[in-house]
């Protein structure tokens, strides 16, 4: 008679089956065979354990899994110890024994077609028999399992127990388990944050899984795109703007933060007039609460608009040596109107601190602020400090590079947010055009380590308690337009940088070398030889050491530490006979450094 090979694999499993399971509260391991693809497949618990590719003698892969399938039941039905389960042989050929019992032989040829020899396909034999055979009634794939609150997370269950699943939930307002319709999978859907036990049962046994729902640490929406300026915007402004777009964007569960891991698409400058996308690598983590990883995109766009000069200076400088923590300045913006803000002051206390400079929006309506940045990070060089923020200032100013920084209702933008150590100095030279909204507050303020230890350019919510007080120190119209003319063999062109302070109007103040004031010198250069003639400019530092950053005819040109009487040359041209040149020429006194000093313009 001929036997079906499939048909005689379901036969030879149930009763290999039937036979393991002596009673429903004693689950035994069920061993089966496969014999589909030529190859015979000895299972336990529907895994598999043994694979014959080869035959042995006359005896066909499907024969030997057959007969080793059956040695393997009879072992498991008197309750054998799968530890027992051991190998003896060598290369040529190998036994898979049960304490003394054979199970099945390992060939030469079974070993190479796993790559191997015999004992290398007998002892993996051997460990995945003890591995599945000591499997118990009901194996969870995990036993422990988070699910996100509002969502199912999925169980396999496993083992030796193979009948119909139930479950029960200690706590069902924290979670809820279904069996799946198909396979032996159990679903848990979180309810609300929490612990809980499920207990999974087949066949009388059980296994418990130990079940927590949490939110996630927060998430990204859709954000809005960021509108910076520049001829073109460098790269540092797009990887800014990107980045505080997700800070101030993501939307954190309290106790959770954001962080910026990676961007693509900011290592470059953007042109005026384009936009480009660039996405940001994002975590979101918090303790109690699900991390978030994802990507989202930010679209920086370079818009075209026109520079305003500044209506008033905001000065922050006394006490320009800080002993003790306190708010240094507070001044005001208002609608359509520019303010350039200037703050210099030394750690004296000993101790660090937290300096802040901030605006802030303490109305009920949004606004929106043109921001020209010129900062530099704390140093104990005063003079180099103020130099390096100058210079970004002018350069910034000259190339048209701004941001456009949007601060909704009741909160506050942290411009600057640096940690001083004791002796270093925070510089800095911002502009802030102010485009909408109701008057804004500028307030900077040396606070102790702990209190807004936030990274600059996030926002927080306002304070509670309106600011209402300002200092006097904001000083109206901070620019001088000044001509002055040489020709040469006449008398040098000597024209004064800070040396007519300005005033504020309050209390009869006075900006002593007109520190952080626009100049803008108109020269008219004349050679009215007939001999080619070398004319340059010079900066002289006659109230002591001074550093200066100069815009020549759109070139910039800095000097550092420059010490009287000695004068620094800036700039050369060679006149040809006759010859008529006009120079430009914008500076600004630099923090740090002893203003007045003098432009000088000579052959």
């Amino acid at each position: 008679m001929i036997i079906n090979p499939r048909k005689a694999v379901a036969m030879l499993s149930l009763a290999l089956m039937l036979a393991c399971c002596a009673t429903y509260a004693q689950v035994l391991p069920k061993i089966g065979v496969d014999l589909s693809g030529g190859i015979g497949t000895v299972t336990v618990n529907g895994q598999a354990a043994i694979r014959f590719r080869t035959g042995n003698g006359t005896l066909r892969p499907e024969q030997r899994a057959q007969i080793t399938a059956e040695r393997l039941a009879a072992f498991v039905q008197k309750g054998g110890d799968p530890r027992s389960i051991n190998v003896t042989g060598d290369r040529k050929l190998a036994k898979l024994n049960a304490g003394t019992q054979l199970i099945c032989v390992a060939t030469a040829a079974e070993g190479r077609a796993v790559g191997g020899d015999a004992l290398t396909a007998a002892r993996s034999w051997a460990s995945n028999l003890r591995s599945l055979l000591l499997m118990p009634p009901v194996a969870l794939s995990q036993s422990q399992l988070v699910v996100p609150l509002g969502e199912s997370r999925a169980v396999r269950v496993g083992g030796a127990a193979t009948g119909p699943i139930t479950t029960e939930v200690a706590d069902e307002s924290v979670a809820r388990a279904t069996v799946a319709s198909e396979g032996r999978l159990v679903l848990v859907s979180g309810l609300s944050a929490g612990l809980t036990d499920v207990t999974i049962i087949s066949e009388g046994e059980s296994a418990v899984l130990r079940v927590e729902v949490r939110k996630y640490a927060g998430v990204v929406p859709a954000l809005p795109e960021v509108q910076v300026t520049g001829v073109p915007c460098p790269q540092t402004l797009v990887s800014y703007g990107a980045k505080q777009a997700v800070l101030r964007g993501a939307v954190c569960e309290p106790g959770a933060a954001v962080e910026v891991v990676s961007m693509t698409g900011a290592q470059m400058p953007l042109a005026s007039h384009l936009s480009r996308v660039v996405k940001v690598n994002y975590r979101i983590s918090g303790e109690g609460y699900i991390p978030v990883a994802g990507t989202t995109d930010v679209r920086i766009a370079n818009i075209p608009m026109t520079y305003q000069e500044p209506a008033t200076l905001l000065f922050s400088n006394a006490p320009e040596r800080m002993e003790r923590y306190q708010e240094l300045f507070t001044g005001q913006t208002r609608q359509d109107e520019s303010a350039r803000v200037l703050y210099h002051h030394q750690n004296a206390l000993g101790t660090a601190v937290r300096f802040v400079v901030e605006l802030i929006n303490q109305s009920a309506t949004p606004a929106s602020f043109r921001v020209f940045r010129g900062t530099a990070p704390p140093m104990r060089d005063t003079i180099l400090v103020g130099y390096k923020a100058g210079a970004l200032f002018l350069q910034n100013l000259h190339d048209n590079v701004s941001i456009i920084e949007n601060v909704p209702a009741n909160t506050r933008l942290l411009l600057v947010s640096d940690r001083l150590a004791h002796d270093e100095t925070a510089s800095g030279l911002m502009e802030i055009h102010q485009l909408s909204g109701e008057p804004a507050v500028l307030r900077v303020s040396a606070l102790p380590p702990g209190v807004l230890d936030i990274a600059s350019g996030a926002t927080i919510t306002a304070p509670q308690s309106p600011v209402t007080v300002f200092s006097s120190q904001a000083f109206p119209v901070p620019s001088k337009e000044l001509e002055a003319s040489y020709s040469v063999g006449s008398r040098w062109a000597f024209i004064p940088i800070g040396r007519y302070a300005i005033g504020s109007g309050k209390n009869e103040d006075k900006l002593l070398g007109n520190y952080g004031v626009n100049y803008r010198l108109n020269v008219t250069v004349t050679n009215p030889t007939d001999q080619r003639q070398k004319v340059g400019v010079y900066f002289d530092p006659a109230a002591g050491i001074a550093s200066g950053v100069f815009m020549i005819n759109g070139e910039m040109i800095t000097t550092k530490n420059a010490k009287p009487p000695r004068e620094v040359p800036l700039k050369y041209w060679t006149l040809a006979p006759g010859e008529r040149k006009r120079l430009r020429i914008h500076t600004v006194p630099l923090s740090g450094s002893h203003y007045p000093a003098t432009i000088v313009v000579r052959s």
